[in-house]
């Protein structure tokens, strides 16, 4: 990622589950975002995205981010830990490949204290911008 990055990345919050619960900033959001990305198990609907789907404006591109495990492996396991890792730094790169050219990128979450997907993925796209590497 450069460092004359324009992009702008929006962490979306998407509430408890229900389509009539989203917020006006949470809507907001999704307006001006060019990109949407929203996370899914390989082979599975991004909750995320069902809930917003009706908000989503014709020709926003969308980038799901599909995780490879959930309880296949157990957590405590190296390839558990090493899946999880290469999935988060995989899907900061192709974000961060958005924001360099200057598009806006809202990051959907809907587990409210649960999802701690997107703020990993923040911190691995402020890792590439200021030139480290990824946490090991």
């Amino acid at each position: 990622m450069s460092a004359n990055r324009t992009g702008r990345l929006i962490g979306v919050g998407v509430g408890p589950g229900d389509p009539e619960l989203v917020t006006l900033k949470a809507l907001r959001a999704l307006g001006e975002a060019d990109v949407v990305a929203h996370f899914a198990k390989a082979g599975h609907p991004s909750h995320a995205r069902a809930i917003v789907a009706a908000h989503l404006r014709a020709g926003t591109e969308e980038l799901p981010l599909r995780y490879p495990v959930t309880t296949e492996i157990p957590k405590h396991e190296p390839a558990y830990r090493d899946a999880i890792r290469d999935f988060y730094d995989a899907s900061a790169a192709a974000i961060a490949k958005h924001l360099d050219a200057g598009r806006t990128v809202a990051v959907l979450s809907n587990a409210i204290g649960k999802d701690v997907g997107a703020s990993k993925i923040a911190d691995r796209i402020e890792r590439i911008a200021i030139g480290l590497p990824p946490k090991k």
